[in-house]
């Protein structure tokens, strides 16, 4: 009796379009990180030593752990692959819904990198009169 569903996508491909769905989101950040992140500290700073918002010191902690993290990523999805015998009928799905969160908040941590550059301007234009 053969019990593989027809429907099931393979291995390769969900991993494959999921790389190529992470990679410019993730591409995005990091130079988000080497040169804007500097930058907007700056501001911040030159407008009343006000420290980044939580949310971005947080993104930036996970970034500078990111290999560390990668890691665990790939071990986990390489024990499910091997041991788990239904994770084939889960997989798309679950590696679709953690690339779209992902993607989401890196869109939120460079919206919000936007929102405090804003907030911060009046405050450097009221310092240099």
């Amino acid at each position: 009796m053969n019990t593989s569903s027809p429907n099931l996508e393979p291995r390769w491909a969900t991993y494959l379009k999921a790389a190529a769905f992470l990679l410019p989101a993730v591409s995005l950040w990091l130079l988000a990180t080497v040169f804007l992140v500097p930058k907007l500290e700056q501001l911040c700073a030159h407008a009343g030593g006000q420290p980044l918002p939580k949310a971005i010191r947080v993104m930036l902690g996970l970034t500078e752990h990111g290999v560390l993290i990668s890691a665990s990523i790939i071990l986990a999805l390489v024990l499910l692959e091997w041991r788990f015998s239904r994770w084939p009928r889960y997989r798309r799905a679950a590696v679709g819904t953690g690339t779209f969160l992902l993607n989401a908040a890196i869109l939120v941590s460079i919206f919000t990198l936007v929102v405090v550059a804003i907030l911060v301007a009046p405050d450097l234009m009221h310092r240099a009169k």
